[in-house]
């Protein structure tokens, strides 16, 4: 898969729970620049409206990121989420790290 991750893709489909490895090894996504001049890959209210989902396990593992992972579309979804491994596997611009304690 190549481009961009549409910020409105689960907006029609508001049913579905799990998204287990939607986009596992997807190397060809690339971020979106914002008018403030931040970027992001992973569009914010991507799960706006479905809230439902409670599986996200290696969902974004193996992609490559550019830019430094926003964790803002984790907002709208329940607390029993399962993440394990979302972002196993990764590649990051050099200079980038995800600390340990990024989801404690």
């Amino acid at each position: 898969m190549h481009g961009r991750i549409c910020p409105y893709l689960f907006n029609t489909i508001n049913n579905i729970t799990y998204l287990t490895e939607f986009f596992e090894h997807c190397k060809g996504i690339t971020s979106y620049k914002t008018s403030n001049g931040g970027r992001y890959l992973i569009p914010p209210d991507l799960f706006k409206e479905a809230s439902k989902v409670i599986g996200l396990g290696k969902t974004f593992a193996g992609m490559y990121f550019d830019t430094v992972p926003n964790y803002e579309f984790l907002v709208d979804l329940k607390d029993t989420l399962d993440i394990r491994g979302i972002f196993s596997m990764c590649m990051y611009k050099e200079g980038y790290n995800i600390g340990s304690s990024t989801f404690a």
